[in-house]
C-alpha cells in the first residue's frame, strides 16, 4: 500500500544570496504576516542559503526575508509590482531567488569622517564656573 501526504499549506522554497558576493547567507530568516491579520509565521533558518517554509493558504501572505548585516527583503510579483503579496493553493510551490543587500560595503572599510571632541575638565561638585580659553 502507497500512501501520499499532500501538504496542507503552500510550499516556499527557494535560495538566499549576498547581492555583490554572490555567496549563500546563512542564518537567515523567512517571516509571513497574512494581510488580514489571521496568520504569520517564519523562522529562523540557519542553513547554508537554502530554505523552504509551509505557509497557509487561500490569503494573501507578505513575505519578509532579512539576516544579520543585510537589507530587509520583501516579495513582489513581477507581474504586479504595486502588490507585494502573496497567494499559495494546498500544496502549491514557489521557488524565489532572493538577493540580500549588505549594509556596509565590504570591499571598502567603513571609516568616520567629521567628528568633533570635546575635552571637559572636571570641576568640583557644585562649581558652575566655565574657563573660557582664547
Amino acid at each position: 500500500m502507497t500512501i501520499h501526504l499532500s501538504p496542507r499549506g503552500g510550499i516556499l522554497s527557494g535560495t538566499v544570496t549576498d547581492k555583490v558576493s554572490g555567496a549563500p547567507v546563512k542564518g537567515i530568516s523567512i517571516s509571513y504576516l497574512d494581510v488580514d491579520g489571521k496568520a504569520s509565521g517564519g523562522a529562523p533558518l540557519p542553513s547554508d542559503g537554502e530554505f523552504h517554509v509551509t505557509s497557509p493558504t487561500q490569503c494573501d501572505l507578505v513575505i519578509v526575508a532579512f539576516a544579520k548585516g543585510y537589507k530587509g527583503w520583501v516579495y513582489t510579483d513581477r507581474s504586479n509590482p504595486s502588490r507585494p503579496v502573496l497567494r499559495l493553493a494546498a500544496g502549491e510551490r514557489k521557488l524565489v531567488a532572493i538577493e540580500l543587500e549588505p549594509t556596509v560595503n565590504r570591499e571598502t572599510p567603513s571609516t568616520v569622517e567629521n567628528i568633533a571632541i570635546a575635552l571637559i575638565e572636571p570641576r568640583p561638585m557644585g562649581d558652575s564656573r566655565a574657563d573660557v580659553k582664547q
